[in-house]
């Protein structure tokens, strides 16, 4: 006896989302794979940087525009004093840089409460450029802040999604690969990421 339209049609909806379960959940594993990997390669001393003059605020830009709708399902703002600067150049992997600052933006949107404001500032303090993204939340955990740059550490503060707590150890072993540092301010009303990356300079990359 054929079945009623109605139960193909429920049948098709749960093949749908049975797959796209699947699809996202095939996703994080290869990300986990690949954060493994650089954390591994970078920590060995074999990450290869491509690097090149980069322009950090066209970096910037790209993230922010990839990373808006996300902002924009939690109602919240992105703002900064970037915008409508000149270029600001540092030497670097263009690639692994635009993954630096997606990695630092994407914590502080989830991190932030619906309705809150991320702000991103990009200065020059010669010899680098310094990259802040600061979001509000709640104090992070004091066990968890003096180890939050080494694998597997993440803080549940603020409306941080549980992870692999592999993403900043990743961000970490980048921005010391290309010869920065990084930082975390709790104010316990605010936390502020930090990472300097070297302004270029002629005849540095060649």
């Amino acid at each position: 006896m054929l079945g009623s339209p109605e139960a193909g049609i429920a049948q098709s909806g749960i093949v749908l989302r049975l797959l796209d379960n699947m699809s996202r959940s095939t996703a994080r594993l290869e990300r986990l794979i690949t954060d493994l990997l650089d954390v591994a390669t970078a920590r060995s001393g074999g990450l290869s940087l491509y690097s090149s003059p980069v322009d950090m605020v066209s970096i910037i830009e790209q993230v922010v525009d990839e990373m808006t709708p996300a902002a924009n399902d939690r109602d919240v703002t992105i703002v900064g004093k970037w915008r409508k600067k000149q270029g600001l150049m540092v030497t670097g992997d263009e690639i692994r840089l635009q993954q630096i600052v997606a990695n630092i933006l994407s914590n502080a949107i989830k991190a932030a409460p619906v309705g809150g404001i991320v702000r991103v500032e990009a200065t020059k303090a010669a010899p680098h450029a310094k990259i802040s993204v600061a979001n509000p939340s709640v104090r992070l955990d004091p066990e968890v802040k003096d180890k939050l740059f080494e694998p597997f550490q993440k803080s549940s503060a603020g409306g941080y999604k549980p992870g692999a707590g592999l993403g900043l150890s990743v961000v970490d072993s980048l921005v010391k690969a290309h010869g920065g540092r990084i930082s975390v301010e709790d104010t316990g009303r605010q936390v502020r990421f930090t990472f300097t990356i070297p302004l270029w300079r002629k005849g540095a990359s060649e």
